[in-house]
């Protein structure tokens, strides 16, 4: 794996961007994504899987093509949230594996190879978020339960599972979606709880697998005016920096949500949230949307403007790419022979 010193500056900027694509194959979009804006991951959705033998040849020339082989992520929770559907055995959602009560870690390991056996590295998945709202739109059977205790429980098996298989799996959705009534995907939620009350259920399953290794976190987008009155939780310092990394001491790599959802996308130029998201403590963006060329330029140049015009610091750049690497050195540790892909255009 390259090291730190060994890149650019456009480079670095890259490396803090994860992109969705178009296509099944590889194409000139991710040739774009990896020449060009060199960028530290890939996104897959289901419009991107064929069948379990065409995404594993995609990802084995991705990797294999990057000068810094990218991460290569996947949403697969379970139930109502999975993107490989084709060829292999699909398995029950959060609610449902809790409500057995028995200890799910075997299965999460499985999942995980055989998403490793695919060529993935990355999975955003298991949800650490507590089901204590009913009317919320968006979490409801993807959470464990709405105890925090048996959260935090199942989060660990997944999260063991996960990384037995040396998948890096990912909690989400910090601080915790759980309690909401509007989907980020379209609108800002805002959850009005004193401290004392998110300390007690919302954190207490990410608070809890932190201290148990978890290594990594997905950052919400959702107001908690309780730590930031001015920005939603992707975007605010008081929370992924001061709250997230020093208070509860994690010490993994932070990813956001998508920010190309409406809670964010419409209410702040690309410059501002690159900015707020890098410099509040965010280590990789992700931005899904549309995924047109366009867009991912824009953005990608948006990032490169705002470090070169020093509005974000070369240090804070060097810290999140710092992490980044030691990640993919962990999760990312085969290299192929150069072949031609099959169906490449």
């Amino acid at each position: 794996m390259v090291k730190l010193e060994d890149l650019t500056l456009e480079e670095k900027v890259g490396q803090l961007l994860m992109f969705a694509f178009h296509g099944t194959t590889f194409n000139n979009q991710l040739k774009t994504q990896l020449d060009k804006f060199q960028v530290g991951g890939i996104i897959h959705f289901a419009r991107n899987i064929e069948n379990p033998e065409q995404v594993t040849e995609l990802n084995k020339y991705i990797l294999n093509y990057s000068k810094i082989p990218p991460f290569i992520g996947v949403d697969e929770e379970g139930g109502v949230v999975q993107r490989i559907i084709k060829g292999v055995t699909p398995f029950p959602g959060a609610m449902a594996l809790s409500a057995t009560g028995e200890d799910v870690e075997k299965l999460y390991y499985e999942v995980g190879k055989n998403l490793r056996n695919m060529n993935y590295n990355m999975v955003f998945a298991p949800v650490a978020d507590v089901n204590n709202n009913p009317l919320n739109p968006v979490i409801n059977s993807r959470s464990y339960s709405d105890n925090p205790v048996v959260v935090s429980r199942y989060v660990k098996y997944a999260v063991d599972g996960f990384k037995n298989a040396k998948i890096m799996p990912f909690l989400k959705h910090f601080p915790g979606h759980g309690d909401t009534n509007v989907d980020s995907h379209i609108g800002l939620p805002v959850v009005n709880k004193t401290k004392g009350e998110l300390n007690m259920t919302e954190l207490k399953p990410f608070k809890d697998n932190i201290n148990s290794g978890a290594p990594g976190i997905m950052v919400a987008h959702i107001m908690y005016p309780a730590y930031d009155e001015n920005y939603p939780s992707t975007l605010s310092k008081n929370i992924v920096t001061k709250l997230l990394k020093e208070e509860l001491g994690f010490d993994g790599l932070t990813v956001t949500d998508s920010l190309t959802m409406a809670a964010i996308y419409n209410n702040y130029s690309k410059k501002d949230i690159v900015k707020l998201a890098i410099n509040g403590g965010i280590d990789l963006m992700i931005f899904c949307g549309k995924a047109t060329l366009d867009e991912q330029d824009e953005i990608y140049n948006a990032l490169l403007d705002a470090v070169k015009n020093k509005e974000i610091s070369i240090e804070r750049v060097d810290d999140a790419v710092s992490k980044i690497l030691k990640y993919k050195e962990e999760y990312i540790d085969y290299i192929y022979d150069k072949y031609e892909y099959p169906s490449s255009d």
